[in-house]
């Protein structure tokens, strides 16, 4: 990964802007890319921000800045969670009833992968004994802990492709798919408590967002690191609005829209007037 540029300081941040209208701003960030180091919090009065693995539920970190949102009275509070995103854990219980794989666990996926991946590297048939040098046991040990399936397992299967069904490769993909599922259940349950800890009310201005999606072998891939890829399973993400007063609650929207559309949203909704220069919509005015 290339050396990441560190955010100017003559930026005006949207937290910058909700500070500057008079509310406490606040942040919880699990993405070690946004973190404070690369000028993210800059506007935040409260700003927590660590890679996932050493803060893999960020909603947990709210309970630190609780007594300051409480104080605070307006409240503008960013929650950044890393997951939904590869490699996928299987969170249980949803990984239990959706996974149709065959294979209960990344171990037991990955002894089945990693085995049929050095057979034929090493152009072995059948059953015979692996050789010493596959290493076959840190290969396998190393797929199980990153729960994930490097992309040459898929080799036979590039382009837009997909596995047969049947085929083992098909079953790794099912497995995949659960887990995946699994995780985007698990945040959605956690977004669920997070309302209730911030006792979100009519009277709130609630956004929902993802940056990405990710590629089940839609198009011969696993995940989203994919330099180009302009592909719908990446860009077309989420966006959830929940307007003061439920105005207009349960519309959907087909007309594309984009991150750049949230802050001067943010600023019509709150009688704003958009910032020059500023691009984006403010979709509070779109009928």
């Amino acid at each position: 990964i290339s050396e990441q540029p560190i955010l100017s300081g003559r930026a005006y941040t949207l937290a910058e802007q909700m500070r500057d209208m008079g509310y406490g701003t606040f942040a919880v960030c699990s993405n070690q890319h946004l973190s404070a180091k690369y000028g993210m919090s800059q506007g935040f009065g409260r700003f927590v921000g660590e890679a996932f693995s050493k803060m893999p539920f960020p909603e947990l970190a709210l309970e630190a800045l609780s007594s300051d949102m409480s104080a605070s009275g307006r409240r503008f509070v960013w929650l950044h969670y890393f997951d939904p995103h590869h490699p996928y854990g299987a969170v249980h219980p949803w990984f239990d009833e959706w996974n149709d794989s065959g294979f209960d666990d990344y171990t037991a996926l990955a002894n089945d992968a990693v085995s049929r991946y050095f057979r034929r590297r090493h152009h072995i048939d059948g059953d015979a004994p692996l050789p010493l040098d596959a290493c076959v046991p840190i290969y396998n040990r190393s797929v199980a802990m990153r729960g994930s399936l490097p992309a040459n397992f898929f080799a036979d299967y590039e382009g837009d492709a997909a596995p047969p069904e049947g085929s083992p490769e098909s079953r790794y993909l099912k497995f995949l798919s659960a887990a995946y599922a699994s995780e985007v259940r698990s945040v959605d349950e956690s977004i669920r408590r997070v309302f209730e800890r911030l006792r979100i009310d009519d009277g709130d201005l609630v956004i929902v967002v993802a940056d990405h999606g990710e590629e089940l072998m839609e198009h011969g891939r696993i995940g989203h690191r994919f330099l180009g890829s302009m592909s719908q399973s990446l860009v077309h993400v989420p966006m959830l609005i929940r307007f003061p007063g439920n105005e207009g609650g349960g519309t959907a929207v087909d007309a594309p829209v984009s991150l750049i559309d949230i802050v001067p949203t943010i600023r019509g909704v709150l009688g704003q007037a958009p910032l020059a220069g500023l691009p984006g919509l403010d979709l509070s005015a779109q009928g």
